[in-house]
This record gives C-alpha cells, structure tokens and sequence, in this order.
C-alpha cells in the first residue's frame, strides 16, 4: 500500500516538473556593447562609420524587426537581422556630414521581437566642422544681350583650419570665361572674380568652375557660374494664354516686341487671325520698342477648333522676320507642357 502511494506521488511530481519545463517559453534578449558612439570631430564631408555590437541574451531567436534613425543623415547598413542565443550580431551606421555643422547628436530607433519589450535607441555624435567655406556657392554674372559689354561675377573662399591651403588648379569650362583669383590672406582668404566675354548665348547659361585646393589632403570643388542672355530682338510673351474665367468679360491682352541692342526695327504687315478681336499697335520707344493689344470683343468664348494668332514682319535694316503670337486657352496649355 505505501508503496502504491509513493509511486503516485512520484507520477505526480514527474508531470509538474515535465509540464513546468514545456511551458518554459523561449524568450529573446539583447544587449548592446555601448549605445552611444562619439566620432568626436570631424571635417564636413568626412561621414564617419561605426557597427553597433549586441548580443542575444535569452533563449530564443532574436530578430531584429525594424532600424529608423530619425534623421536621412544616419545610414543604417546591412545589419544583422537574426540572432541565435548566446551568439552576436552589428548593426553598421555611417553619419552622412553633409550640409552639418557643429555639435549633432542623432538617434536610431531599433524594434525587435522581444515581448512587451519596448524599442532601444542608439545615439551616434560628434562635432563637424567646417574648414573651408566658399560664399556664395555660385557666381552670378548677371544679365546681357547677344553683343552685350562683358560681364563679372565674384565669390569668396575661405580657410578657417589652421593650416595654409593651397590653389592647385582653376578650370573653367566656357569658351569666354577667365578668372582672377585675389589673395585677400594668403592661405586663408580669396576673392574670386570671374569675367565672360561675348558675344553672348541667349537664355539662362551655365558653366563649371573646378576648383582644386590642397589643405592636408587634395579636395575638388565644384562651382557653377551663370548668365542670362537675352536675345537681341524680343517678343514678351511669346504666347498669349486666355483663362476660362476671363471669358465673356472685358478682356485684352498685351504683348511686346523690344530691340535690346542698337538696331531699329519696324513692324510691318501685322495680321490677326481670329474673330471677335482688333489690335492696336503703339511705338513706346522709338524704332526701338513696340506694345501691341489684342482687344476682344465682351462675349468672347474662346473657340474649340479654330485656331487663333497674331503675327508680323519685323524689318531690321535689310532684313526681314516672320514672328507669329499665337493663342492660347488654359487647358490647352496645361495639355502641352
């Protein structure tokens, strides 16, 4: 009889421990080496990296769900994304300097499987400094016309390390273009002046300074100078676009055409083709500049199909030039961009 009981009583001992030891769960851990890194000071430009080391300190697998830094500067890299128990895993970062300056302090935000765990968050700083500045970062060199006087621009470079820097070499890459570069200080301060000659493109044109300048290591700056030309004999616009909403109500439109040089011209043989409209043509400056308006008639619906313009000879000296305004609705416009 005892001993009936005490094999029930070791049955039932067997089962807690065997039911106890199943219902253990295999929970995941993880813990960082460091969560803080210090890249201390760093020159803008220079984009340090570091690779976070943790370990998985429970007795399941440990996945790493997520990695969001809070900022487009921070790079997470191809970090481990399971881990065994016991083992180790890297998250690598690289801090992009870019556009940085001074003391930047930057979080990464990681999610793993751990139950009821909340989110761990990863610092990487340093400070980020700034040697050379080149302000502005671009060189205007203004407005011209085709046959225009030459033009300047100008910027400066500035060397706030405390080593001399040196100019290796200034490329340009207009045809017209040179450049003055003026020591202001000696290996810490310049005045760049840029000079284009003409004759002249028209619209907005840009071209590329290259600069290389030794400061402890070779570095390539880059630098775009601009001009906007305009042509010698202008049309403002070179369309006439009408608006739903201006339909039906008193409405013109006003164009110019303009000789930005010394030649005359004259408007001859003007036509409009449409309905519903006059123009008035009036020399604003003579043989020099000329204002036309298109008036519409008060009911005007601007027409679906036909198609409706003004157009001119403009004479210059012995030559002479067919230009065409044409019109245009809205939605139409928008159709053809």
């Amino acid at each position: 009889m005892k001993n009936i009981f005490f094999n029930c009583i070791l049955l039932i001992l067997c089962i807690i421990i065997l039911t106890g030891s199943c219902n253990k769960a295999k929970i995941p851990g993880i813990k960082f080496s460091t969560l803080t890194y210090d890249f201390g000071e760093v020159e803008q430009g220079v984009n340090p990296e570091y690779a976070f080391e943790f370990t998985n300190t429970g007795n399941g697998t440990l996945k790493i769900l997520e990695i969001k830094p809070n900022c487009g500067c921070t790079i997470p890299g191809n970090y481990t994304k399971e881990v065994a128990p016991g083992d180790t895993g890297y998250i690598p970062v690289v801090f992009n300097t870019k556009g940085l300056h001074g003391n930047e302090e930057k979080k990464i935000k990681v999610t793993t499987n751990i139950p009821e765990s909340e989110p761990v968050y990863l610092i990487i700083k340093g400070v980020i400094n700034i040697y050379i500045i080149i302000n502005p970062n671009y060189i205007f060199l203004g407005n011209t016309v085709v046959d225009g006087p030459p033009i300047k621009g100008r910027t400066s470079l500035k060397n706030f390390s405390d080593t001399p820097l040196t100019i290796v070499s200034a490329k340009l890459t207009g045809e017209r273009s040179s450049i003055n570069v003026n020591p202001v200080k000696e290996g810490f301060e310049y005045i760049i002046e840029m000079t284009e000659t003409g004759p002249f493109k028209p619209g907005q044109v840009k071209e590329m300074l290259t600069l290389t300048i030794q400061l402890k290591d070779e570095r390539v700056y880059e630098l775009p100078y601009i001009y906007n030309g305009t042509p010698d004999i202008e049309v403002i616009p070179g369309e006439i676009t009408i608006f739903p909403e201006q339909e039906r109500g008193e409405l013109k439109k006003i164009f110019s055409v303009i000789s930005h040089t010394d030649t005359l011209i004259e408007i001859i043989n003007p036509e409009l083709h449409g309905k519903s409209m006059n123009f008035i043509i009036e020399e604003f400056k003579p043989k020099k500049g000329y204002q036309i308006t298109i008036n519409f008639e008060k009911n005007f619906v601007f027409p679906g199909n036909d198609i409706y313009y003004f157009s001119f000879d403009l004479k210059t000296g012995k030559d002479m030039t067919r230009y065409t305004v044409p019109f245009k609705r809205q939605e139409d416009t928008q159709k053809n961009r």
